[in-house]
């Protein structure tokens, strides 16, 4: 009873600093990147690409990785379709020796990531989203030429039992590619806590 009621008098706080964060429906500008175990990419890297499920990521949350084999086997399963997975690094390398490059080229290797593993250096890709946790996922989708955040949040609901998770990313994967607005498009995300340096 304690805690249903704490959830209901936090909940309009909660509730402000998830619209303070949210991207939903913003303009996502094409970004380059530079991924450690596919190379120098830009978005044209992708031509058959409608949308993408980026999903911030790092070596040392463990959070995060709980993730790794789902994270290939949404690329496995749509990646035929157009939609690819972008493993996007934002973590401060000068403050966690285990996201260096060379961290991340071990782990990409160790775990045979089909996935590009993204360095944001400059954490310019994760200030577009406003990412604040690893891993918290986004799907931006192609109208036009132009590319828009269609979810945010959690990759699913069960970090320790994915065969009980509720799969918020790939359903919302799945939406978009039967052309249906995304029937839960934002949820909450949760993890290891992204820290900005200042410009």
């Amino acid at each position: 009873m304690k805690r249903i009621l704490l959830v209901f008098l936090l909940a309009p706080f909660l509730l402000q600093a998830q619209s303070e964060f949210s991207v939903l429906g913003k303009e996502i500008v094409p970004f380059e990147m530079h991924s450690v175990n596919k190379g120098k990419l830009t978005f044209d890297s992708f031509p058959n690409a409608k949308g993408f499920a980026v999903v911030f990521f790092c070596n040392h949350c463990p959070m995060a990785k709980l993730y790794d084999e789902r994270i290939q086997e949404l690329e496995r399963n749509f990646s035929s379709q157009g939609v690819h997975v972008l493993a996007v690094n934002p973590m401060d390398s000068l403050v966690y020796e285990e996201e260096s490059w060379k961290e991340m080229v071990k782990r990409a290797s160790r775990m045979n990531y089909i996935v590009p593993y993204v360095q944001d250096g400059s954490q310019e890709i994760a200030r577009q989203f406003n990412a604040q946790h690893t891993p918290q996922a986004f799907v931006i989708w192609k109208e036009g030429n132009r590319w828009f955040v269609k979810y945010e949040g959690s990759f699913d609901d069960n970090g320790e039992h994915p065969n009980s998770a509720t799969p918020f990313l790939a359903n919302a994967v799945s939406d978009l590619l039967e052309g249906k607005p995304v029937t839960t498009p934002q949820t909450e995300s949760f993890g290891c806590r992204i820290f900005y340096r200042k410009k």
